[in-house]
């Protein structure tokens, strides 16, 4: 699940301006400094991740399409033995 503010690690419920450092969703406890610090360590390593994640994307359709283009090409040579 994504979240662009503060959200609980277990279930990623929206915990800005709650009354106390717990989860109303879960119950999981949470520490609010603890959850900035890590939200703007993403920030900042975000467009690292997201360019890792469309370069795997694209890595993965491409094998995918090799595979299936030799398996094509066994099959064709198979017929014509």
């Amino acid at each position: 699940m994504k979240c662009d503010s503060l959200c609980c690690p277990r279930c990623g419920y929206d915990l800005r301006g709650l009354p106390e450092p717990r989860c109303p969703e879960c119950g999981e406890p949470f520490d609010p400094a603890e959850l900035e610090r890590h939200r703007h360590s993403q920030d900042k390593a975000g467009w690292l991740v997201r360019g890792v994640t469309t370069a795997t994307r694209y890595s993965t359709l491409l094998l995918l399409l090799s595979m299936i283009l030799i398996a094509f090409v066994a099959l064709l040579v198979s017929c014509f033995l």
